[in-house]
């Protein structure tokens, strides 16, 4: 298994309900596909650099994690589909 880092932007107009759904969500793609979630950070609210889909300000959050390199191109596929997250970035460790 190899360390994985995952940086996401959550639209900042969603309640922090939503917000917790969209990172309970990913992590459940994570463990579906036998990976384990480690530590999980909220960068809190930030402006953007720039719009995206209209939105000037997001919700910055970092899962760290471990799992088969298999594993990430399941991932791309939720993080994609879901409307709630502006911009994700998956970093290997």
């Amino acid at each position: 298994m190899i360390d994985y880092e995952s940086i996401f932007i959550i639209d900042a107009k969603l309640g922090e309900e939503e917000r917790e759904k969209a990172i309970v969500g990913i992590e459940a793609v994570i463990d579906k596909n036998k990976g384990k979630v480690g530590k999980r950070e909220s960068w809190g609210k930030k402006n953007l650099a720039y719009e995206i889909k209209g939105r000037k300000e997001g919700f910055y959050f970092v899962v760290n994690f471990r799992a088969e390199p298999g594993t990430i191109r399941q991932l791309g596929k939720p993080y994609r589909l879901n409307e709630a997250i502006l911009r994700y970035l998956i970093l290997r460790k």
